[in-house]
């Protein structure tokens, strides 16, 4: 509203930074400034319903009364006077609009998916905001091929298939890189025939495979992939600790589990019982060994537990069944949890109520 066109962050915060400083204090802003900012505020103030209520009379600038510094004052029909954060406005504006560090505002069909991808990258809580953006950007018939890939990234292998659905029903065309991301996904889950099927719709789509589409169905850099894959989905709330049970049991179907995979598997559990289980199904159907790490894991779980005769016998176990020596890290943690729970023996035999890993406050 009021005639001007934004198209940027910075632009947006040098042009109200600059009247916030310019205007002279208790002076009304001009009508076309305050127009856009109660916009803003509706659009991108992470508290707008009540900011805007009852009915905004003005917009000042005044002395922030604790602050001691310029800032925007609403001065309501009823004479009440509040500040607020244009900064926060602007800062939800970008992620509602995809706003960013652009110069020319043609190039903002390339903001959404940065800010898919940044969100992305803020655990459970930003994937969440991601995926209502991009419906969002569905529904308004504003995605593309870009976004859909980013999204894809995130999605188990079966959500891939819907989400590919969704392209067509919303007329948007897949590319060599979308179906590059599907084809990773497939190998990252174990499912390595389902990736050849992938190709070949690629081929049979008329779309010329690339050395990266090629290199995905090889399984470059699984391991890696897969350890931080485990990771995020272990953040991502209990279903994605599901899915990362999931993804660890094909890839112990298939003998592709390392020493890292389990470790990070372990630290799922809640329970040292399920440690030792998740252990003895691991060596039993794959190469992965034990190392320091795991049985750190696993003292630290039996301490938080306060099973302290199981991790004596983990520490004897370290040195006779898999011929590792217990280091002083690994002694110090459990001579720490001595400290930390004296009568730990005695808690023990009265079946003292458990604490999980996380819960003892310990780095391993």
């Amino acid at each position: 509203r009021g005639g001007r066109s934004y198209f940027s962050r910075s632009h947006l915060k040098v042009y109200f930074g600059h009247l916030l400083n310019s205007m002279r204090l208790d002076t009304p802003i001009p009508d076309e400034d305050k127009e856009a900012l109660l916009d803003m505020i509706q659009l991108g103030h992470p508290d707008w319903e009540r900011k805007m209520k009852p009915n905004v009379e003005a917009i000042v600038v005044a002395i922030h009364p604790e602050h001691k510094t310029n800032c925007f004052m609403m001065v309501r029909e009823n004479g009440v006077r509040e500040d607020f954060s244009y900064r926060k406005c602007v800062d939800g504006l970008v992620e509602r609009f995809w706003l960013e560090e652009y110069t020319t505002q043609e190039e903002a069909p390339k903001l959404g998916t940065l800010v898919l991808q940044r969100l992305l990258s803020q655990g459970w809580r930003g994937e969440e905001r991601a995926w209502e953006l991009f419906n969002e950007m569905v529904d308004r018939g504003e995605a593309n091929e870009f976004h859909t890939t980013v999204m894809l990234k995130v999605c188990t292998a079966f959500n891939q298939r819907a989400l590919l659905r969704r392209m067509h029903d919303s007329g948007i065309s897949p590319t060599v890189v979308t179906y590059t991301t599907v084809m990773a996904r497939l190998m990252l889950e174990g499912q390595p025939e389902e990736a050849a099927k992938v190709l070949e719709e690629m081929i049979d789509a008329g779309i010329t495979p690339d050395e990266k589409a090629f290199l995905a169905l090889q399984g470059s850099g699984l391991s890696r992939r897969r350890e931080i894959e485990l990771k995020r989905l272990q953040q991502s709330g209990n279903v994605g600790v599901e899915q990362a049970w999931l993804m660890f049991g094909r890839m112990s179907e298939l003998n592709e589990v390392d020493t890292t995979h389990l470790n990070i598997m372990l630290k799922a559990c809640v329970s040292l019982k399920e440690q030792r289980a998740t252990v003895k199904r691991t060596l039993d159907h794959t190469d992965a060994e034990l190392d320091h790490q795991t049985y750190a894991i696993m003292i630290t779980q039996a301490m938080a537990e306060r099973r302290s005769d199981e991790a004596d016998e983990l520490v004897r176990e370290m040195r006779t069944a898999h011929d590792l020596t217990p280091t002083s890290a690994i002694m110090a943690l459990r001579h720490q949890a001595d400290d930390y729970w004296p009568d730990s023996k005695v808690q023990q035999e009265k079946g003292a109520p458990n604490r999980g890993v996380r819960d003892a406050g310990w780095d391993y």
